[in-house]
């Protein structure tokens, strides 16, 4: 703020696991501890307040794109569940369960939101785009090794990374359809990229610290690091 750091959270010895930030900045999820000890809370940067979300082991979140609702994977004994937290009354409510664990949330427009494989690039993965309207769940891509995505601002643009057996593969995701990019855009990642039109903008590998990183758990676990132009 004015160009210095300022803390908006008392001192915490629980290590950090992640920051859900809605994409107007207006509030933020934060997640602390480890996921048999995880605590969670929202915070609101009018207001620089925090209010606890106690009692739920979230693995993952995501804003609705106002910023006005609050999707989060709870890890039940058995099972994951979707749920949909209202940024205003706090209300909650189950949209979803799913089998296993390793899952990544999105909220790629206001009745979309996109589940995902945690990626590895020792396991295929799929991506399913959920409607938040008819609760319908459908496979969008994969299955794949290592694939995850980004999206534009709108939601009408993904990038897609996946390997296709040695070989690491961006595609573009526009209407449901998939165009895979030639090289060297083949060779970047989802979140070197700025997703727009009529242009997007990616950063790509010079150089890597690491010959042949495994792509993207090496990069994902700060095992490699590219220098990029």
């Amino acid at each position: 703020q004015g160009g210095e750091t300022v803390s908006i959270s008392p001192a915490t010895s629980e290590e950090p696991v992640f920051l859900a930030a809605a994409r107007d900045g207006s509030r933020a999820l934060a997640a602390f501890g480890s996921l048999k000890r995880r605590t969670a809370s929202i915070f609101d940067a009018a207001t620089h307040s925090w209010t606890p979300i106690g009692g739920v082991a979230i693995t993952a979140a995501a804003w609705s794109p106002d910023g006005g609702t609050l999707a989060y994977l709870e890890e039940l004994p058995t099972a994951l569940r979707l749920v949909t937290r209202s940024a205003s009354t706090g209300k909650t409510s189950e949209v979803l369960r799913l089998a296993g664990y390793d899952y990544t949330i999105a909220w790629r427009t206001p009745n979309e939101m996109i589940l995902g494989n945690v990626p590895s690039a020792e396991a295929a993965g799929s991506l399913w785009s959920f409607s938040v309207k008819t609760r319908l769940l459908e496979r969008i891509a994969g299955p794949a090794s290592g694939l995850y995505g980004a999206w534009s601002k709108d939601g009408s643009l993904g990038l897609l990374f996946f390997n296709d057996g040695p070989d690491p593969v961006l595609s573009v995701l526009e209407e449901e359809q998939i165009s895979a990019l030639s090289a060297p855009l083949a060779e970047t990642l989802p979140e070197k990229c700025a997703l727009g039109r009529p242009t997007t903008y990616c950063a790509v590998p010079l150089s890597k610290t690491a010959p042949n990183p495994k792509l993207p758990d090496d990069y994902l676990a700060r095992a490699v690091y590219f220098r990029d132009y």
